[in-house]
């Protein structure tokens, strides 16, 4: 019944995680451009942390506008998985508070969002960004 009144509408599914993915990184990165975490990145051992604090708030937020509007998603979303790769591992795994510290089911709380993104990009990366995008409608071709 679901099947008949929904339909085979494959080609919203990027539009929805665009939207989704989009959407969390556009407003997070304009808060890290507020106000940079150079000093968190500092505690992490994230390495130039006074370069990579901002370079991160700018990704995330164009990285966001550009999922939103379907141009140049499979770059964004590249950029964007690593973001999350970099924020599971180096911010969320370790600590009193991290994935590993407090185990299964709470810890999941440490690592849900970033995962959830990561795997939205990802899935972006491997199918593009769908038909309801600029890439696709404006330009006729994707830009990688």
């Amino acid at each position: 019944m679901l099947a008949k009144t929904f339909g085979n509408n494959t080609s919203l599914i990027p539009l929805l995680l665009r939207i989704g993915a989009g959407l969390t990184f556009l407003f997070t990165g304009i808060a890290k451009l507020g106000a940079p975490p150079v000093a968190f990145f500092t505690q992490l051992g994230i390495p130039a942390p006074e370069i990579m604090a901002p370079f991160i708030a700018i990704l995330e937020t164009v990285g966001g506008l550009m999922l939103l509007l379907g141009f140049g998603t499979r770059l964004a979303a590249a950029l964007l998985v690593c973001d999350m790769l970099v924020a599971i591992f180096a911010a969320k795994m370790g600590g009193a508070q991290g994935f590993m510290a407090l185990g299964l089911p709470n810890g999941w709380n440490a690592v849900r969002i970033e995962v959830m993104l990561l795997l939205s990009c990802l899935a972006l990366l491997f199918s593009g960004p769908g038909s309801p995008s600029i890439e696709r409608n404006v330009m006729k071709r994707e830009l990688l």
